[in-house]
């Protein structure tokens, strides 16, 4: 009967294990879309700048 109790705890936290990981997985799939999110928002800056630049630097040659 001691065995059946062990076994059925160790089952129990076994699950627990399952859905903790679970959870960490989303989280982590979350963090990696908002990082790539954030990379696009930045690449799109740059390209807003350099092309800010270049307009402004034609205007300057005029």
């Amino acid at each position: 009967m001691k065995n059946k109790a062990c076994y059925s705890s160790l089952l129990e936290q076994i699950n627990q294990l399952s859905e903790t990981i679970g959870e960490l997985k989303a989280k982590v799939n979350n963090l990696k879309k908002m990082c790539h999110n954030a990379n696009i928002i930045e690449m799109e800056k740059e390209v807003n700048n350099e092309h800010s630049n270049k307009k402004q630097e034609k205007t300057n040659e005029r």
